[in-house]
């Protein structure tokens, strides 16, 4: 599963291993701007195997920087930053902390907290939601339902339980098919139900289990909702968490086109179930790349929501990002535009072949479409832009003034999970003081969230 938590360097299929959010972007990542479903290193990439879509990517890459100078100072600070050998000491330290650590499923080992770090960044991302927001400005009901893709290990199902009061909905990867463990508890607003959603019945197994758990929540004090016909209840929220991680899923070792089969299935099971439960007025949570497919995926919803707003992941540097989409509309904006219904077509018939699917329709799907879908992000983009550049400078100067080897250890660390999120660069900029006050070694020895296995470990590979 997919949504995925960053740079504009993955694209969006939440995939594999149904789970939330990426790690950090590695150089690699990086340099070729590449964009794992849900994840941005090498632990959790989207797994672009096919070629197919590259040579857009990179057109996309040029133009985009042409129109925007900041984006154009990120990607060249990243593709700089890549090649020098202090910070490129910091990244290969980090993948040896990765390759090191407990494999996923045993929840918070340590001080390193699956849970909070995701948690984190959904709370500071959406206070809109949460039930302490004014009446007048909260754009969440009190007794929300919301239907989760990619549960485990429960960052974004802590902030639906806890910060919105909201019932619950969680699909996620049994831990034997290599899904992790569901870390976080509240039997009294989640329904938790393990299963895979890359197997091409999901769609039709699943649909009445889904409207079995939404009636268990109805039942329980949660608002209702039903869709025109009346038959069918529907959530306030849907939430595309899942992702495939790296080395963490059998598919991962299979031919091309079993992974590229693997995938589409997912996104088909994912996106066909989201447009049938989501409520008119609902909103729709997804991990979003600046990638030519994440665009055209864009293309097709932006225009069937109201509003939408963007945030990090809980990763300082990533090339995917969340994208919130608000009020869900049962008709697009414009008769130009494909509806609900359309969508779900495209969805139902989408095949494992790159041209098939996105070439089916030249005058739908195309550089320039992708292009004014970037450019409606642009404004929305620019605060989460400048932070990373922000961090990848600051980043820089203390690789390069690093002493000794713990020194390249705790700043590899600060790439772990969300144990950067608290560094504030206007305070703590000072190369004499190497801690950098929460983002320093200080914060690198205590609040690591180990994220390298994605927030919500999903159905089949969120």
């Amino acid at each position: 599963m997919a949504t995925a938590e960053e740079p504009a360097d993955i694209p969006h299929q939440e995939d594999a291993t149904h789970s939330q959010d990426g790690s950090a972007d590695s150089p690699s990542h990086q340099a070729n701007g590449q964009h794992p479903h849900h994840a941005e290193t090498d632990e959790f990439q989207k797994f672009e195997t096919s070629e197919k879509g590259e040579a857009e990517n990179e057109i996309l890459s040029a133009w985009m920087c042409e129109e925007d100078s900041l984006y154009a100072e990120l990607t060249q600070v990243r593709d700089q930053g890549w090649q020098d050998e202090q910070f490129g000491a910091v990244w290969d330290r980090r993948k040896q902390i990765f390759s090191n650590r407990d494999i996923r499923g045993r929840g918070a080992t340590g001080h390193f907290d699956h849970v909070a770090s995701y948690y984190d960044s959904y709370r500071v991302g959406m206070p809109n939601l949460a039930f302490y927001e004014p009446k007048e400005t909260r754009e969440l009901p009190r007794n929300a339902c919301v239907l989760e893709f990619g549960a485990a290990p429960g960052g974004a199902v802590k902030f639906w339980c806890e910060d919105c009061r909201a019932k619950v909905t969680g699909i996620t990867l049994p831990p034997h098919m290599h899904g992790m463990q569901m870390v976080y508890r509240n039997k009294q607003s989640i329904n938790l139900l393990w299963d895979d959603l890359s197997t091409e019945d999901a769609f039709e197994r699943l649909k009445p289990v889904i409207q079995r758990s939404l009636e268990e929540h109805r039942a329980g004090g949660g608002r209702h909702h039903h869709g025109r016909g009346g038959d069918v209840p529907l959530f306030d929220v849907v939430h595309h968490g899942a992702i495939i991680h790296r080395g963490q899923q059998d598919v991962v070792t299979k031919e091309d086109d079993q992974q590229r089969n693997y995938r589409m299935r997912l996104t088909r099971n994912v996106y066909r179930l989201a447009l049938t439960f989501l409520r008119e007025g609902g909103h729709m949570l997804l991990v979003m790349t600046l990638r030519y497919q994440d665009l055209l995926m864009l293309s097709l919803f932006l225009p069937l929501f109201e509003d939408f707003q963007v945030f990090r992941t809980s990763f300082r540097v990533n090339s995917r990002f969340r994208i919130l989409l608000k009020y869900h509309r049962p008709f697009a904006k414009d008769r130009k535009q494909w509806g609900p219904r359309k969508v779900f077509q495209f969805f139902q018939t989408m095949t494992a072949d790159f041209d098939a699917t996105w070439g089916s329709h030249p005058d739908r799907f195309n550089l320039e479409v992708a292009m004014d879908v970037f450019r409606q992000l642009r404004p929305k983009m620019k605060d989460l832009w400048q932070d990373q550049l922000d961090f990848l400078k600051w980043l820089q100067r203390k690789a390069r003034k690093a002493k000794c080897d713990q020194d390249i250890t705790d700043l590899a660390l600060l790439l772990v999970g969300g144990a950067a999120s608290g560094i504030d660069f206007s305070v703590h900029d000072d190369d004499s003081n190497e801690e950098g006050g929460e983002g320093g070694r200080a914060a690198a020895s205590e609040e690591h969230a180990d994220q390298r296995d994605s927030d919500e470990a999903g159905a089949g590979g969120q």
